[in-house]
């Protein structure tokens, strides 16, 4: 695995990665929901949104590949130091490439001189952010309305 920057030409790549996780998180741990759900969770993640929020200056960017084929992204605004995005293609989750996106964004943060990340979890990615450190800090009611959605942060110094 390969983490890089992302590049103009990335986009379709990474709105296919994050749209390929959402709906298997949504399938897996919020079946009970609307579509209407999924497809407010679905909507901004267009090429044009991607290309928009990769080029604002204020956030830091990953990109994860293997064999040329992206399979991971995430993006993390280091001003603020809120996670915008961590998402990893369904065929490549458990393999580590989720922790070595966190660890990256990390360091941008870090370098930022950003005292904590905070950031909105699905229920489902709650257990895997804890093992980066992270601690739930509230809850968020998710877009439609229908599911509350852990608040989390982790603590820089």
């Amino acid at each position: 695995m390969i983490l890089r920057v992302f590049e103009k030409g990335d986009e379709d790549a990474v709105v296919d990665v994050l749209r390929a996780s959402i709906k298997y998180c949504y399938s897996r741990d919020y079946s009970w929901c609307s579509e209407k759900s999924l497809q407010n969770w679905l909507k901004n993640k267009t090429p044009e949104n991607i290309l928009s929020w990769m080029s604002a200056p204020e956030l830091a960017h990953v990109i994860a590949l293997t064999e040329d084929k992206i399979i991971g992204v995430g993006m993390i605004n280091v001003e603020t130091g809120h996670l915008g995005i961590c998402y990893v293609h369904p065929d490549f989750m458990g393999c580590g490439v989720g922790r070595a996106i966190l660890i990256c964004l990390e360091e941008f943060a870090v370098q930022s001189n950003c005292a904590k990340i905070h950031f909105t979890s699905s229920i489902g990615a709650q257990a895997f952010y804890e093992k980066w450190g992270a601690k739930v800090v509230g809850e968020e009611e998710g877009m439609s309305g229908e599911a509350m959605n852990p608040l989390m942060e982790k603590q820089l110094r």
